[in-house]
C-alpha cells in the first residue's frame, strides 16, 4: 500500500467515525425525545378526568334570540355540552345522545332544542340522584 492510499484510508476512517458519532447522538437525542413523549402521554392517561363532563353556560350565554328549532354545528354540541368529538359520537352510537341530522354527504348538525333537552334530562337525573 503506498503512502497516498494509506493517507486516503485515513481519512475516510476519520470521515466514519465522525459521521457515525453525529449519527450516534442524534439517535441518543431522538431516544430522550421519544422517552419524554412516552411519560408525558403516561401522564395523560393516569390524568384524572370528570368521567361525564356536563357544562351549562350561565344566563348570561345564552343567546335570548336563538330559537328552539335551530340547527347546530358540531363545535356548538361540544361547546354546550363539554364532551369531546369522539365521545359525542359514541355516545351517539350508544342512543345515549341526541343523533345527529345529516345535511349532506360530509356535514352534520343537531336541533338545538335537541340538545339542551338531553342536558336538561341529565341534569334532573342527577338531582333526582342527590336527592
Amino acid at each position: 500500500m503506498t503512502k497516498k492510499e494509506y493517507e486516503r484510508l485515513s481519512y475516510q476512517l476519520e470521515h466514519l467515525k465522525i459521521v457515525t458519532n453525529n449519527a450516534l447522538k442524534s439517535l441518543e437525542l431522538n431516544l430522550k425525545s421519544i422517552e419524554n413523549l412516552e411519560a408525558q402521554l403516561q401522564e395523560f392517561i393516569h390524568e384524572e378526568r370528570p368521567t361525564s363532563p356536563t357544562y351549562i353556560p350561565p344566563v348570561s350565554q345564552v343567546d335570548v334570540n336563538s330559537k328552539p328549532s335551530d340547527l347546530i354545528r358540531m363545535k356548538e354540541v361540544i361547546r354546550m355540552t363539554g364532551f369531546s368529538r369522539s365521545t359525542i359520537y359514541l355516545k351517539m352510537k350508544k342512543r345515549d345522545f341526541p343523533q345527529a341530522i345529516s345535511l349532506g354527504c360530509r356535514s352534520i348538525a343537531w336541533l338545538r332544542k335537541d340538545v339542551k333537552d338531553w342536558i336538561l334530562s341529565k341534569v334532573n337525573t342527577s338531582r333526582k340522584l342527590t336527592e
